[in-house]
């Protein structure tokens, strides 16, 4: 199999190798245009490939669920089996990077909740999802936490 690669040096000095596609997949002008994208990256000082491998490493919204419950909701809460429960079925794009969730992703989820005409029951989910987020900001996760700034749902 035949890809498209592209070698560089990093701020160290090391050369890397950034893998663009394979050939099939990838034409020869999207291969053109992705190196271009590349070098005027490590240019900047960038590093593509690490970048690259970072963003294949992310926590996704399954992984993140996973640890809360098993982190911080089976040791603090008696109801973890709650929280267990409500968490699998609201988070509907699990294999996506949990560090993309943004608050309009949260507010829209409250949104189809008080759809259902359950407002008792989006309050519960807006603290469940910011105790979860709150709980990947402290462990290190990640910097932001989307639901910190979204108000309570209201109909």
């Amino acid at each position: 199999m035949r890809s498209w690669t592209l070698f560089y040096r990093d701020k160290t000095g090391r050369q890397k190798r950034y893998t663009i596609g394979r050939y099939p997949d990838v034409s020869l002008a999207d291969a053109r245009e992705l190196t271009g994208e590349a070098r005027r990256s490590v240019a900047k000082g960038g590093d593509p490939a690490s970048e690259k491998r970072a963003a294949r490493e992310a926590m996704t919204v399954a992984e993140l669920t996973q640890k809360y419950i098993e982190l911080h909701a089976k040791p603090t809460k008696e109801s973890w089996a709650e929280d267990q429960r409500q968490l699998p079925p609201t988070c509907s794009r699990q294999h996506r990077p949990a560090a993309d969730i943004t608050r309009r992703n949260v507010r829209e989820l409250l949104d189809a909740i008080l759809g259902s005409d359950a407002a008792v029951a989006a309050n519960r989910m807006r603290a469940l999802l910011s105790r979860m987020f709150n709980f990947a900001s402290s462990a290190s996760c990640w910097s932001k936490v989307p639901s910190s700034a979204s108000r309570s749902p209201r109909r």
